[in-house]
């Protein structure tokens, strides 16, 4: 594949340059959401473009739900060697994103009072009735991934590619709990393997014929599709260039965390205001009920972010994601795809978009620059400093999060250093890039000085112990490993 250096230096440019995509639409311009459908579809097209041009991605597709009226737009190329453009019927991906569908399965069925999210999960699941994981841990701390438990690694690769109920049972029986359930958010497709058996155990049915059923059967939207997904692309530093990411399949133990059914970016948007619909006829959706996809039940700390990282909620439900006030959204990645949703509950729109890339922090600003556009929101900054409740010499030592990942930090001449642990699926040379440097200033601050790339770093007490916890990757850290067993 041809290098192409200016696109690769505008890329790494803007990156680095931690500057936000313009926003879709001036406060001041008369063709906001709810005014002018044409201006709408106009403006779309020539955000998306702009956002191409901007970032030197692929490609990008978009759409917004309003009204009972769907606008969609695509910019870019499919295929970075053929240049062949993108258009509207490319399938993508969902992967992460089937843990909103299965979600709003079981909200569903906990509205019908078929399910009781605060019940423990061994009241659906009888094996687990010798574990503390069992008794302890509700269907609402698996739903909002805070259940606080050891699960698998999702780095180790075998584990993705052949795994099994059985297996992972046997992992639970020696799973310690580094967190009380309900405090800390450790976002985990095991979670959401759990929930997809308690659907199938209280149903009889797999979740995701269920979410057919429920969100794609009376939208006329199909779940099967003979045509492959739009390819995807990894960008290289150290070839500098996009290259074709293969298609990847995990296997059918993560089928209801990442197996949902390829959509065209316009069904995804339908499909998201399906489940913002399912919330009841009130459109301000405030507050969220007990039993909803949109319903918060962990805040995250502030965190520090790289200049590649994406803008992670500010809290965390039951499927859903809190972003902004009244905007709520969810994201997938895998296969060089990136997919986004935000929903917004005032006014009520739908807006999802999807890149052909790996860059989660390039899809999230194009996200924000839509949702910014059409509210009274505005941008969330990134703080260029944090506080701490530590001194830098308290923070030292090897952290481990609930999958199994580990950090190490350092202390020397008011900086710390932040390491990475070994993963496999991460090549030695991009790893040692993982290491980032933070400045202390004086006892309580912390400001970034370098590295970081497109991870975050945030520090919380320890529920439990009071100890010092560090949050990266939408993951709690537990130092040295401590149990509260």
């Amino acid at each position: 594949m041809k290098k192409r250096p200016s696109r690769v230096g505008a890329l790494i440019r803007h990156l680095m340059s931690r500057r936000p995509i313009s926003a879709m639409t001036s406060k001041s311009s008369p063709s906001r959401l709810t005014h002018d459908s044409d201006a709408l579809a106009q403006n779309l097209d020539q955000y998306l473009k702009r956002v191409v041009s901007t970032t030197h991605i692929p490609a990008i597709a978009a759409s917004i739900v309003i009204g009972g009226k769907s606008f969609s737009a695509t910019a870019g190329v499919s295929n970075v060697k053929s240049e062949r453009s993108l258009d509207k019927s490319a399938l993508f991906e969902p992967f992460g994103l089937t843990k909103v569908l299965v979600s709003g399965v079981a909200c569903e069925l906990a509205s019908a009072g078929k399910v009781d999210i605060d019940r423990p999960i061994v009241s659906y699941l009888k094996e687990l009735d010798n574990l503390t994981i069992g008794r302890n841990v509700s269907l609402a701390h698996i739903m909002s991934h805070t259940s606080g438990f050891l699960r698998p690694n999702p780095a180790n690769f075998d584990i993705v590619v052949q795994y099994s109920w059985s297996e992972y049972l046997k992992f639970l029986r020696s799973s310690p709990p580094l967190f009380d359930p309900g405090t800390v958010l450790n976002v985990s497709d095991a979670d959401t393997v759990i929930l997809g058996e308690v659907i199938k155990r209280v149903t009889g049915t797999d979740p995701l014929v269920l979410a057919d059923e429920i969100y794609f059967h009376p939208q006329a939207i199909p779940t099967i599709r003979a045509s492959p997904a739009t390819t995807g692309y990894s960008f290289s530093l150290s070839q500098g260039q996009f290259e074709v990411v293969d298609p990847f399949r995990p296997c059918e133990f993560w089928r209801a965390a990442l197996l949902g059914p390829r959509m065209t970016i316009e069904e995804l948007a339908r499909i998201s205001e399906a489940i913002l619909s399912s919330q009841g006829k009130d459109s301000e959706c405030i507050p969220p009920r007990p039993a909803s996809p949109l319903f918060q039940t962990v805040r995250l700390p502030d965190v520090l972010y790289g200049p590649a990282s994406p803008h992670f909620p500010v809290s965390f439900g039951l499927g859903f994601g809190k972003y902004l006030p009244n905007v709520y959204g969810a994201v997938g990645m895998g296969s060089g795809h990136c997919i986004g949703i935000r929903v917004c509950c005032n006014p009520r729109f739908v807006v999802a978009v999807a890149i052909n890339t790996n860059l989660p922090s390039v899809l999230n600003e194009a996200i924000d620059g839509i949702v910014v556009g059409f509210t009274d929101v505005e941008r969330r900054l990134r703080p260029s400093r944090i506080e701490c409740e530590f001194s830098p010499a308290e923070l030292q030592g090897t952290y481990y999060s609930a999958q199994s990942h580990s950090i190490n930090v350092t202390f020397d001449n008011d900086l710390l250093t932040i390491k990475q642990g070994y993963n496999p699926w991460i090549p030695a040379e991009v790893s040692e890039r993982w290491t980032s440097t933070l400045r202390a200033v004086g006892n309580n601050l912390l400001t970034r000085v370098d590295g970081l790339g497109g991870s975050t770093f945030g520090i919380l007490r320890h529920p439990g112990t009071g100890d010092p916890c560090l949050f990266s990757g939408m993951s709690a850290y537990a130092k040295d490993g401590q149990s509260l067993s």
